[in-house]
């Protein structure tokens, strides 16, 4: 099958000869695409094995994790200390606060100030990778819930 083609150029003869010594070969073929195509088909079947695999991983791991929330929802209904103020309660706040204000910043008066304002859990820091999409929606409404799918299946899509 290495027979020169009188088609091709000289030059591409001598070539193709070069590099077939460089690499140990008696010639390089350029009219058989068998292999070619046994790999192009090896390497599909493998990339489609991988997102397969990575999709069943995805899709059990959502469908637990929803079993879980129903059955949280089901069990003992706790609230989290999700702090609804009322309107009044918040600018009565913001007056006293007005009144209270001092030259000098007040580090301390800060980090509560934080801490009073931000989502917490009994007093503490929601964990990152912990706080379900359910939580998350019932801290900041169904906007936050819909936001935070969206990020997580943009991130499915870049990762295939």
């Amino acid at each position: 099958m290495c027979d020169a083609d009188p088609s091709r150029s000289p030059e591409l003869e001598a070539s193709l000869g070069i590099w077939a010594k460089e690499n140990d070969c008696s010639c390089v073929d350029l009219n058989s695409d068998t292999q070619f195509k046994q790999i192009w088909i090896f390497c599909i079947t493998c990339a489609g094995l991988v997102c397969l695999s990575i999709t069943l991983v995805i899709l059990l791991t959502e469908t637990g994790k929803q079993q879980i929330d129903n059955d949280e929802e089901e069990g003992a209904k706790e609230k989290d200390t999700v702090n609804r103020k009322s309107a009044a309660e918040v600018k009565k706040e913001m007056e006293q606060a007005l009144e209270d204000t001092e030259d000098e910043p007040n580090l301390n008066k800060a980090l509560e100030h934080l801490r009073n304002t931000s989502s917490t859990k009994n007093g503490q820091w929601r964990p990152i990778w912990g706080t379900s999409i359910k939580e998350l929606s019932d801290i900041g409404g169904v906007g936050t819930e819909l936001y935070f799918r969206f990020l997580k299946r943009l991130g499915l899509c870049f990762l295939y």
